[in-house]
C-alpha cells in the first residue's frame, strides 16, 4: 500500500467540517448550538487556510 501524506486528504473543506462538528457537539452540551457553531466554523476557517498555506 503506497503511504500518502496527510496533505492527500487534510484540506480547507476537511477542517471547516470537523471543527464545525465538534462545535455543534459542544453546543449541545453547554446548551448553546449557535455560538459554538460559529466558533468551530470560525477556527476550521483558521486551521484550513494555515494549513492550505503550509502545505503540510
Amino acid at each position: 500500500m503506497k503511504k500518502r501524506k496527510l496533505s492527500d486528504y487534510w484540506n480547507m473543506g476537511t477542517a471547516i467540517g470537523l471543527c464545525t462538528a465538534v462545535g455543534i457537539v459542544l453546543g449541545a452540551l453547554l446548551q448553546n448550538v449557535v455560538l459554538w457553531l460559529c466558533i468551530g466554523a470560525g477556527v476550521g476557517v483558521v486551521l484550513g487556510a494555515v494549513s492550505a498555506n503550509k502545505k503540510l
